[in-house]
């Protein structure tokens, strides 16, 4: 358990196997600070790079660091695995930056080097669902469930394809899936809540994320959909709380980490907007535009 763990760290803090399951243990539960923290001491204590650099990669994409996870690139005399989930993951990042030409390069050498990776293909599907291609996407989407249908990512990917595609109904089965096989994925939690919304069942959103406040570290995301859902609920108090958590927590990013993220700056704007900072909700949404004009 976590509270063996830190006893164990404790008692001799150079012990680099615990100090490393610390960090997959902070990871698991969404701790991305702590599992970064973690990690980079494990590093610094000199711990095997194979086994430290994907799960520190794996938690600053978590953290929504998509140039963070860029600083890392595959050693030579890494495994084939490990070298084929490090460009994963990086393909992953470029997605999320929108760079796609660069996300489909890292994604092709991950799946040169793996054929059977299910965490690419789940990349390739959300890569053509991006690009509007949703029959390669399902067909992605497909051949990955194939080889692991047990997998709660590719379930969340397949609800990612039915709300884009306009299939709200589809979409709470598919996250519902996906939840559950892990009923803490915050992601598949906030993917249903928006497609209960999208549904009008505005209750049964609210549940998915009173759970994620409850049982997650605060996210301005999280904080801006419970007051929009509240505010559906006639529940007005209740929902400027919430936006005000929301406003406040955009208000404690760096600047420069909000202009490197688009769905971060799309948030801020959106957030800034509902508290009537007009003059902010320009600035954000106007360098939203400009950096992801198919949006505009």
């Amino acid at each position: 358990s976590a509270i063996e763990l830190k006893n164990i760290l404790q008692k001799d803090p150079a012990n680099l196997p615990a100090r490393i399951f610390m960090g997959r243990v902070y990871l698991r539960v969404g701790a991305v600070e702590f599992a970064i923290k973690e990690l980079r001491r494990a590093r610094e204590l000199g711990g095997d790079e194979e086994l430290i650099i994907l799960p520190l990669v794996s938690a600053k994409l978590m953290g929504q660091d998509f140039r963070g996870v860029l600083t890392h690139q595959p050693k030579p005399d890494w495994s084939t695995r490990a070298r084929a989930a490090l460009f994963g993951l990086r393909g992953q990042a470029f997605l999320s930056l929108r760079k796609y030409s660069d996300a489909e390069a890292a994604l092709t050498k991950a799946m040169d080097l793996e054929p059977k990776s299910t965490s690419a293909l789940a990349a390739f599907a959300q890569l053509y669902m991006k690009l509007g291609q949703i029959d390669p996407a399902v067909s992605a989407f497909e051949t990955a469930l194939g080889y692991n249908p047990d997998s709660f990512h590719l379930w969340h990917v397949k609800g990612e394809i039915d709300r884009y595609s306009g299939k709200p109904g589809d979409a709470v089965k598919n996250f519902g899936k996906a939840i559950s096989l892990r009923e803490d994925y915050a992601p598949s939690r906030i993917g249903r809540a928006s497609a209960l919304v999208e549904t009008g069942q505005y209750e049964d959103a609210l549940k998915d994320i009173e759970y994620l406040r409850q049982n997650k570290p605060p996210h301005a995301l999280i904080a801006f959909l419970q007051s929009k859902i509240l505010a559906h609920l006639g529940k007005a108090a209740r929902s400027r709380e919430a936006l005000n958590d929301a406003y406040t927590l955009i208000r404690g990013y760096d600047r420069k980490d909000i202009s490197d993220n688009t769905s971060l700056l799309l948030l801020a704007g959106m957030v800034s907007h509902a508290k009537n900072n007009l003059t902010d909700a320009f600035n954000y949404l106007s360098e939203f535009v400009l950096k992801d004009p198919s949006h505009a």
